[in-house]
């Protein structure tokens, strides 16, 4: 599988990205190389090959831990810790995303 220009373009604008000619050449020839790695991967044998577990049937067969409640840290302890607070709340930046 090879991503064209046109698909390049499209996902860089889905992404917000800008990118020059030479950059963009540059990016489009590594992508193209790992989808190339990438396709190799498929083609290896791994039928004699252990299975990974699968969480769902680990799920299943009940071998995952069990949810235990536990008391969560007092507010006090969390705010004494927090770099900027404002009466009971913790201060954050906030981040504003443009175009």
């Amino acid at each position: 599988m090879r991503l064209t220009s046109k698909e390049f373009d499209r996902i860089a604008g889905l992404s917000m990205l800008e990118f020059s000619a030479q950059e963009k050449a540059n990016l489009l020839e590594d992508l193209n190389k790992l989808l190339e790695e990438a396709e190799k991967l498929k083609n290896i044998d791994i039928s004699d090959e252990l299975s990974l577990v699968n969480p769902s049937t680990s799920y299943e067969s009940g071998e995952l831990r069990g949810d235990n409640a536990h008391n969560p840290l007092p507010q006090r302890i969390v705010l004494e810790n927090a770099p900027v607070k404002k009466n009971s709340f913790i201060v954050v930046k906030k981040k504003a995303y443009t175009k």
